[in-house]
Formats: C-alpha cells, structure tokens, sequence
C-alpha cells in the first residue's frame, strides 16, 4: 500500500489538511521515544514497527527476527495512550 492511498485514506475521514501519514508515523516515534520508560522498550523496536531497517548493513542483511510480542507490546501500550488522552477532552 502506498503513501498515497494512506494519505487519501485520512483525508476522507476529514483529518487531510491536518496531518499526512509521515506526520503521524513521526508522531507515533516521537511519543514513543518519550515514553521509553512507561512501556519498557528500546528504540530498536520502535523503528522495527516503522519498518525502518538496520543502519548496520551487515546486521540488517543477517537478522530476520521480527519480534512481533515486543511490537505487539508496543502498539498495544500507543493504543493505551491514545485512548487514554482522548479521554482527557
């Protein structure tokens, strides 16, 4: 799926002129680099659930893993946050 269709998606929820699909992947990064000590995770799983490969081309061309209960974890916990600053309005 494109960036495109994503960023056609929001617009038709009416959220277009406000945000893009890069804007909210770099929202969820910088929320969850700030929140490192609530859910317990590296940086290294946040970019893995931003599909962000390895600067390490050796690492990146040999690790497979894809750590799916840590990402789990993590999205799981954004999601928390999100309800539970939408309760805050």
């Amino acid at each position: 799926m494109s960036d495109g269709t994503l960023n056609k998606a929001i617009k038709l929820m009416g959220f277009g002129d406000d945000t893009d699909f890069h804007g909210l992947r770099g929202l969820f990064s910088t929320i969850c680099n700030e929140h490192t000590q609530e859910h317990g995770l590296s940086a290294e799983i946040i970019e893995l659930c931003l599909a962000h490969a390895d600067t390490n081309q050796i690492r990146n061309a040999y690790n497979h893993s894809e750590r799916l209960s840590e990402k789990a974890k993590l999205m799981k916990w954004y999601n928390d946050y999100i309800d539970k600053i939408r309760g805050m309005r």
